[in-house]
């Protein structure tokens, strides 16, 4: 035995029946003829005004594709590594995003002798050179014997004359 289907009046509300038409299709269609009747004088403005907003459009456009084709143009070059930077196509050199922080190494270990003599005698040729002291006034300060400061001023003095002849 069938069973009667459940009636469902899904499109109920979307009938359209004549109150409808008379009170909304009617009304509409007589205020837009007289609006067309009235505008009828001014057609020639409205055609110009809705030519001038295409015409401001198309520019408007053309503009922008402009910027746009010169902005790739620019960048034609350049090749984007995502994380690692750019490479400029037309010398071929890598330009990174970001340049790397020093880095300060540090070391514990104690120097050697001739470390150590190598850090006093670019103290003492710094002190000489850079801060205008004399001889015996980097000698109080750093505790470096006079004959060992004299040597190292004279032989770089000696070494700047030579430079300075060739």
């Amino acid at each position: 035995m069938q069973q009667p289907q459940p009636h469902l009046e899904i499109l109920s509300r979307n009938r359209v029946n004549r109150s409808t038409i008379i009170v909304a299709v009617i009304p509409v269609t007589l205020f837009s003829g007289v609006l067309i009747y009235a505008l009828w004088s001014f057609l020639w403005l409205l055609a110009y005004g809705t030519l001038v907003l295409l015409s401001i459009s198309f520019l408007y456009l053309v503009a922008i594709m402009v910027i746009e084709v010169r902005r790739r143009w620019l960048q034609s070059p350049f090749v984007y590594l995502e994380e690692h930077g750019v490479v400029d196509a037309t010398t071929g050199r890598m330009y990174p995003l970001a340049i790397v922080a020093p880095v300060t190494v540090t070391e514990d270990r104690e120097l050697s002798a001739v470390d150590k003599l190598i850090v006093h005698r670019s103290k003492v040729l710094t002190a000489y050179f850079d801060e205008g002291k004399g001889m015996h006034a980097i000698e109080k300060e750093l505790g470096i014997p006079y004959n060992q400061v004299r040597d190292w001023c004279n032989a770089a003095l000696a070494l700047r004359a030579k430079q300075q002849q060739q």
